[in-house]
C-alpha cells in the first residue's frame, strides 16, 4: 500500500509554527545506540487548525515531496534548536510522540514547551 500524506516544504512549515501550530515528534523507528551516537528515525509534523477542523501534515523534503525523515537524534536536535525549541525531547520507542508547542516564559517572551504523548 503506497502511503500518501500531504507535506510543507521548510517555509511553509514555518509559517504553520509562526501562526501557533503545533510541532509533533513521531519515532517511526526504535531508536538504538550505534557507537557513540543514537540512531533511529523520527518524522516531524505540525498540527494546524484551520476552522473547526485540525490537520496534521508533515515536513517535506523539497527535491522529492517525501517527508522528511531524521536518522539520527543529533539531526533531530539541530532541527529543533534552528526552530528554538529548548529544553528537546524525543521520543525513543516506534509510535511514541512528543509535541513541542511555543509558549510565553516568565519575561514574557516565547519560548518552547513540550509535552509527551504515546
Amino acid at each position: 500500500m503506497i502511503e500518501i500524506q500531504p507535506v510543507l516544504m521548510l517555509a511553509g512549515f514555518r509559517k504553520a509554527m509562526a501562526a501557533g501550530g503545533t510541532v509533533e515528534i513521531e519515532c517511526v523507528k526504535d531508536a538504538e545506540k550505534v557507537g557513540n551516537l543514537w540512531q533511529g528515525e523520527w518524522k516531524v509534523y505540525v498540527q494546524i487548525k484551520n476552522g473547526a477542523a485540525f490537520h496534521r501534515i508533515a515536513l517535506g523534503v523539497s527535491r522529492t515531496q517525501e517527508p522528511k525523515v531524521f536518522k539520527s537524534v543529533t539531526g533531530l536536535m539541530s532541527f529543533g534548536a534552528e526552530h528554538g525549541i529548548d529544553p528537546i525531547a524525543i521520543p525513543r520507542t516506534a509510535g511514541r510522540c512528543v509535541k513541542w508547542t511555543q509558549s510565553e516564559d516568565h519575561c514574557g517572551t516565547k519560548t518552547a514547551t513540550q509535552s509527551v504523548e504515546s
